[in-house]
């Protein structure tokens, strides 16, 4: 229907409707039938589908930016007639057409050229692969943002690309108020019912999309690159999920930071839960060579999840507490993924290249909160740095975090370097309750010289147990389980070590002392063979390399492969390194 038509149809119903008269249609025409007071039912049921008819033509209005002015040949400024197609969209419903094209949005003065939908429901935008671009010499000012959307809802926009050209305009070098609006596409607090599809931001002036807040937002194979501050910022955003598609190079032209693929934003309320960023899904999507993070989450964001995602160069970094993040079967490539918040789950991923920190990180915040109760499972790491003769990093890290469980990882070349000093495949720090269980961490050649461990610990009630290391124990100083700098109560059990010539030793041992008159666990430290096997008695102990440890007189070491008649255990009557020992007794 042509838009004049329909604007005189909803004034005849509007006039029928208030002084007295049914509507009927006959072929084009419109029939005012005067009713009396003894209508009859069927007759405002044509007036009330006669109505329901209007509303379904006003949603279906279809607005062509090319009927107001609209050229889209890259030359001319389209920004009045698209502005002017805006303002045509009724209040609810409506389709904005861009045929395809290039739109230049602006002059290159500061004349306000922003397409703004301020409370406009049910609306499509339809690109049909169109493209969007403002002009060169447009300032960095409010007045040249991109599309813009406040108290909106049920928005759907595909097929469309916005170009900022950061690559030509003079940026500032901050995002301060006057100029901070300059996104592609933004959705402001009230927004709700958003999906984009098929919807591209290049060289955005300041963030490709922004969700500052509102909910239910999807993206589908949308793309944001080289953007001046964020690829997506979200700030208290609910229920948003981002499939397919990449974030990627923000901040690599010019940027002020933090230059993510994603930021869910710091300043997201902390204090009230339901005003918290929370139920953030990314699925599929590609993370790559941003310039300063891939995905960072912030102070009270929850519920925050990547799955099958490609991170490359800047990977998963969370600043605060963050709690309930989930990264799953992700592929870091020369790059980490650090979790701070409580209850993390980082599972299934892999890791390669070298990386200046560590490939995986659960601790604490710098508040003195999260990285409880964390976990790190089945996760495959390998370390490049052996090849590049840097020195190494720790794979996998547990700093000042507790309760964490480390769990069925695999890891190549942890610890190894060819430089002259190494790190643990895995190291807990000051942790308290954490396990370490059934991790496979392999050099696969031999380091000579270098203090190099497949697991250190340093901790309190550390469990580590079933884990097989694989060329940790060379004839020099590397080692398969760094004991020097535990501390508290640690157990270790069924712990096995392959060494770079193929000799196996088993571990399964525990050990307790008696500190103070007090019954208590103290570390068991397992480097070769153990004291803890009835093959070995105290008079050979000092050939062990338990003998590294000062042991201090009382300490016990009970025989956990006692025999009929064998020994029990062994008491330390003078301290020392290992100290003299004696032997307890022997079973009946």
């Amino acid at each position: 229907m042509k838009r004049r038509n329909l604007l005189r149809n909803i004034l005849i119903f509007l006039f029928a409707f208030i002084f007295g008269y049914a509507v009927k249609k006959e072929g084009e025409n419109m029939i005012l039938q005067r009713v009396d007071s003894n209508i009859k039912d069927k007759d405002w049921n044509s007036v009330v589908e006669e109505m329901k008819g209007l509303t379904e033509q006003i949603s279906d209005i279809a607005i062509n930016v090319k009927n107001f002015g609209a050229i889209g040949d890259g030359i001319t400024d389209d920004s009045g007639a698209i502005k002017a197609a805006i303002a045509a969209l009724p209040i609810t419903g409506g389709s904005l057409i861009f045929p395809n094209g290039k739109y230049i949005q602006g002059n290159g003065t500061d004349k306000d050229c922003s397409f703004i939908f301020m409370k406009k429901n049910n609306i499509k935008i339809i690109g049909n692969g169109s493209i969007i671009q403002a002009h060169p010499n447009n300032p960095p000012s409010q007045n040249c943002r991109g599309f813009w959307f406040e108290n909106c809802k049920n928005i759907s926009i595909e097929n469309l690309t916005y170009n900022g050209r950061l690559d030509n305009r003079n940026a500032p070098l901050n995002d301060n108020s006057e100029i901070n609006r300059q996104h592609a596409f933004a959705f402001r607090e009230e927004c709700q019912q958003v999906s984009l599809t098929n919807v591209t931001s290049l060289y955005a002036m300041m963030d490709g999309f922004n969700c500052a807040g509102g909910q239910d937002y999807v993206f589908i194979n949308c793309i944001s690159e080289y953007s001046f501050r964020q690829g997506l910022t979200i700030g208290n955003a609910k229920n948003l999920k981002f499939i397919g598609g990449s974030l990627s190079k923000t901040g690599k032209i010019k940027g002020t930071l933090p230059k993510c693929g994603v930021d869910v934003e710091a300043d997201g309320d902390t204090t009230n839960i339901a005003n918290q960023a929370r139920y953030l899904s990314f699925e599929g999507v590609r993370f790559d060579d941003n310039a300063g993070g891939g995905l960072n989450i912030h102070n009270g964001a929850r519920f925050v999840s990547a799955r099958n995602c490609n991170f490359i160069g800047t990977g998963v970094y969370t600043i605060g507490t963050a709690v309930h993040t989930v990264i799953d079967s992700c592929i870091f490539i020369n790059c980490s993924c650090e979790v701070l918040g409580d209850f993390g789950v980082i599972k299934n991923n892999y890791f390669e290249g070298e990386n200046a920190n560590a490939q995986i990180v659960v601790r604490k915040a710098k508040d003195g909160n999260g990285g409880r109760f964390s976990s790190i499972e089945g996760n495959k790491l390998n370390n490049q740095s052996i090849t590049l003769g840097s020195i190494s990093r720790v794979q996998i890290l547990v700093n000042e975090a507790n309760y964490v469980k480390v769990l069925d990882n695999h890891i190549l070349n942890g610890g190894a370097s060819g430089a002259s000093t190494g790190d643990p495949a895995i190291q807990v720090i000051n942790s308290k309750g954490a396990s370490v269980k059934n991790n496979t961490c392999v050099i696969n050649i031999p380091i000579d010289g270098i203090a190099v461990w497949g697991v250190s610990v340093n901790g309190f009630g550390v469990l580590v147990e079933g884990n097989k290391l694989f060329g940790y124990e060379s004839a020099k100083t590397n080692k398969g389980i760094e004991t020097l700098k535990s501390s508290g109560s640690s157990i270790f059990i069924n712990n096995a070590s392959v060494t770079a010539n193929g000799r196996t030793a088993v571990f399964n041992n525990q050990a307790r002392s008696r500190l103070n008159g007090l019954p208590t666990l103290i570390p068991t430290f397992i480097g070769g063979n153990a004291i803890f096997s009835h093959s070995h008695n105290p008079q050979n102990i000092k050939d062990m390399t338990i003998a590294e440890y000062n042991f201090k007189k009382g300490d016990i070491c009970f025989n956990n492969a006692i025999t009929s008649g064998g020994v029990i255990g062994w008491i330390c009557v003078d301290e020392g390194k290992p100290g003299v020992w004696e032997i307890i007794g022997n079973s009946f």
